[in-house]
């Protein structure tokens, strides 16, 4: 029977679970900068895991709404992508939604904002 089972795999290698979706983590100098700091700054890891857990969750209770405009947007884009590439289809279309909604949340937004959805294509890409 379905089930919904949050799990997020982390690895700085190639993870020994198989997953549906692989996302690489390339951040920028300054990120990275901020990153090593914070870490040399607090080095308990265990409260950084549970910041951690504490953000996902949030993130997962995110309800994210998408306005008529944005609607819109995306509809263009499974368009122009369907006519350019016959393997776009209806799936297509839904991941990048969920993508793109997913993004906002991770945003701390409750709307769908043109930005998160040309960050989504540009993450397809």
């Amino acid at each position: 029977f379905p089930t919904d089972v949050p799990v997020l795999v982390t690895s700085q290698g190639k993870p020994l679970m198989t997953t549906d979706i692989v996302l690489k983590l390339c951040p920028d100098a300054p990120t990275a900068a901020a990153v090593r700091a914070e870490l040399q700054a607090n080095p308990d890891t265990e409260d950084m895991v549970q910041l951690c857990r504490i953000y996902m969750g949030l993130a997962r209770a995110t309800d994210v709404g998408l306005s008529d405009d944005l609607c819109k947007v995306a509809e263009e884009k499974f368009v122009q992508a369907r006519q350019a590439d016959e393997k776009v289809d209806q799936e297509s279309l839904g991941r990048w939604i969920t993508l793109a909604k997913l993004l906002a949340a991770s945003y701390g937004s409750s709307d769908l904002k043109k930005e998160h959805w040309e960050q989504m294509v540009a993450m397809e890409a």
